[in-house]
């Protein structure tokens, strides 16, 4: 295989796990080309998410001890008030919008009184609060008083 094959295969693989490599005229770095002149840089966009809202069922009653989970991971619990609070970052976009965030809400208490609730996905959009570096930071994005209602 030549290498001017296996380093286009490598960008290309590399591209899409999200890496993005800046040049300016392609040519390798050392060569004496132009691309001497420019910074290479790797790197994956992120942007911060800050998120904190309350759970309860439908009777506005607050719900201790449901888990919030993000792609399966836990990132908080509800308080005794209801309350949960989680600071987390959003890699890659794809797809995705920028200012939203899915969560998912179980029940974590197996044998509460009456029986557990039903499962909820929620979309959360959030509110840019400050820019990033420009760069790879693509700033943080805030979502207080998230209402998230239960039912069984």
């Amino acid at each position: 295989m030549s290498s001017s094959f296996a380093n286009k295969l490598i960008r290309r693989a590399i591209g899409l796990l999200g890496f993005a490599a800046v040049s300016c005229d392609g040519e390798p770095l050392g060569s004496g080309g132009h691309g001497d002149d420019v910074a290479v840089m790797y790197g994956v966009p992120t942007v911060e998410f800050r998120v904190s809202g309350k759970v309860t069922d439908g009777n506005s009653d607050v719900l201790e001890g449901i888990s919030v989970t993000r792609f399966g991971e836990e990132m908080a619990r509800s308080s005794e008030e209801g309350s949960f609070e989680f600071t987390t970052l959003k890699t890659g976009f794809g797809r995705d919008k920028t200012d939203t965030i899915v969560l998912n809400f179980h029940d974590g208490i197996s044998d509460r009184e009456g029986g557990a609730y039903k499962p909820v996905t929620q979309n959360v959009i959030a509110n840019k609060t400050e820019e990033g570096s420009g760069f790879w930071d693509n700033g943080t994005y805030v979502a207080n008083d998230v209402k998230v209602e239960m039912t069984r």
